[in-house]
């Protein structure tokens, strides 16, 4: 996949009207049907959806199984101006909204800059038959890896019904909570997640149900990003505003919502404690803006700050607004800090970065097979 033009992004991507609960429209539309292979899926096809009820007796896929489609699937909630999902609305803590899948794409190209365009770093045969991804979103991964791997079939598991739905026949998706997945058959030779568990609140339980879904020999691997700001000359203080953003939402997130955004380091041990054998990580460093030297050595590096920039830029307004009735800020204080982000991230004399780990873990090949 061709990485991102960094050159047309220039700002926030702007919501769609839709966001707007005012501007929707009186005469939403029902679910669609999508048939992906021998499974049925079903995706709004508009953000209103106003016509679902509780009476409709449509169903779904679910890791659980068949189950007729609640309505809060399908409706979505708007809060400062973003469009939030309302099934579990509790379990994750971003939007679903244009803007959102817009970050999306941009990380899925970023961890492509910085993985030298591997999906998977895990050692799976090219042979592979039966993958997980969870928390798969827009399906980008998913779809990718659809490519690379013809013969595998891969689920996609998420909150919210935002995946595409023209799709090769070996890709299935699932609206299921992750956090709340059957102990069902061992039937995943791959299970892949990214940016998953620092935004969950028992990633530990996640990683226990991902081990239970693992066929012996399988491999899981989480990729996830440190939410710690980082910096080795010194030219990043406590008053950087980016640094003080990502201590207030570790705060915050941790003591409100029972969720770690610092969680990427601890990872490995949970996947021991979980019964995962040959544990091993790699740690890549992400500079956050366009401080790294323009020269052919660092290009890589230059890049992936750009990309890191956004990310970062785009992800802290929605987060902001989230937390700031824990640190009690008013409306006017929120957007002041957040433009003294924005300003602090296009500033390249703040050499700041983080860390994203890719973790992977084996499920032992069983010795009575």
């Amino acid at each position: 996949m061709p990485l991102l033009d960094l050159d047309s992004l220039t700002s926030y991507p702007s919501a769609r009207s839709d966001c707007d609960p005012s501007a929707a429209s009186d005469n939403g539309q029902r679910l669609s049907v999508a048939s992906h292979g021998s499974t049925s899926s079903y995706f709004p096809e508009d953000d209103s959806c106003a016509n679902c009820t509780d009476d409709d007796s449509r169903s779904t896929n679910s890791l659980h199984g068949s189950f007729s489609l609640p309505p809060s699937v399908c409706q979505h909630s708007y809060r400062f101006g973003r469009r939030y999902q309302t099934y579990r609305d509790d379990r994750y803590v971003l939007p679903n909204d244009e803007a959102e899948q817009a970050r999306e794409a941009l990380t899925h190209h970023m961890m492509l800059e910085a993985l030298d365009g591997r999906h998977i770093l895990a050692p799976i045969p090219d042979d592979v038959k039966m993958i997980m991804d969870l928390g798969t979103g827009t399906a980008l991964w998913a779809l990718d890896v659809a490519d690379l791997y013809p013969g595998a079939e891969i689920h996609g598991v998420d909150l919210s019904p935002i995946q595409p739905s023209d799709v090769p026949a070996n890709v299935k998706f699932f609206i299921d909570d992750i956090e709340d997945m059957c102990i069902g058959d061992a039937v995943y030779n791959y299970i892949h997640a990214r940016f998953l568990c620092s935004f969950i609140q028992d990633p530990a339980a996640v990683i226990r149900r991902t081990f239970s879904k693992l066929k012996p020999g399988g491999w899981t691997e989480l990729q996830e990003l440190d939410h710690t700001i980082h910096c080795d000359d010194g030219s990043v203080t406590d008053d950087y505003p980016v640094q003080q953003y990502c201590k207030m939402t570790a705060k915050v997130t941790r003591e409100l919502r029972g969720i770690d955004v610092q969680v990427a380091p601890k990872l490995g041990t949970m996947m021991e404690d979980a019964g995962y054998t040959d544990v091993r990580s790699t740690k890549y460093k992400v500079p956050i803006g366009e401080w790294v030297r323009d020269n052919g050595k660092d290009k890589k590096y230059r890049s992936l700050g750009e990309y890191m920039k956004y990310a970062v830029d785009w992800v802290i307004p929605p987060m902001c607004a989230l937390n700031a009735p824990g640190m009690g800020w008013s409306e006017e204080e929120t957007h002041e800090f957040v433009q003294k982000c924005h300003e602090a991230l296009h500033d390249p004399s703040h050499h700041s970065y983080m860390y994203v780990y890719v973790w992977m873990g084996q499920k032992q090949d069983d010795p009575l097979a």
